[in-house]
C-alpha cells in the first residue's frame, strides 16, 4: 500500500505577500495636487493645429501602469499614442480622428481605449476632464 505524499508550496512567496504593505489607489476627480501643467504635448506647439490646448495632470498612481486625472482646454493637435490608454471622460467633449479618416466623438461618461501606436488628431471641443490609465509607455 502506498502512502500519500504531501507537497508544500515554497513558503517564501506566500509569506512575503502577507507581510508587504500594498495599498489600493482610489482615483479622485478633484486631486489635491496637480503635477505637470502647461501647453499640451509637453509644450511641443508644432503639433497644435488650432486653439490653445493647455493641460493639467495629476498622476495618482505610478507603477506598472500610470493613472490619474487630466484636464485640457479646447484645441486640436496631431497625436501619436505611446502605450495603451484607457480613458473615462468626467467632463467635456472631444473628437478623435484616426489617420485613416475614422472620426469618433466622445463626451462625459464615455469610456474608450486608445491603443499603442494610434495616430491622428485629438480635438477637445469643450473643456475636458478625464481619468486615464496608461500601460506600456
Amino acid at each position: 500500500m502506498q502512502q500519500a505524499r504531501l507537497r508544500f508550496a515554497p513558503a517564501t512567496r506566500s509569506l512575503s505577500r502577507r507581510f508587504l504593505s500594498v495599498k489600493v489607489c482610489k482615483l479622485t476627480p478633484h486631486p489635491a495636487e496637480y503635477g505637470a501643467s502647461g501647453p499640451v504635448l509637453g509644450g511641443d506647439v508644432s503639433k497644435i493645429i488650432s486653439g490653445a490646448p493647455s493641460t493639467k495632470t495629476a498622476v495618482q498612481h505610478a507603477g506598472g501602469i500610470v493613472t490619474g486625472t487630466w484636464e485640457c482646454e479646447p484645441g486640436k493637435w496631431s497625436h501619436e499614442q505611446s502605450g495603451d490608454e484607457y480613458v473615462s471622460l468626467l467632463e467635456g467633449s472631444m473628437i478623435l480622428e484616426s489617420a485613416d479618416g475614422t472620426v469618433e466623438k466622445y463626451s462625459a461618461l464615455d469610456s474608450f481605449v486608445i491603443p499603442d501606436g494610434w495616430s491622428g488628431t485629438w480635438e477637445v471641443t469643450e473643456p475636458l476632464k478625464k481619468f486615464f490609465v496608461v500601460k506600456g509607455e
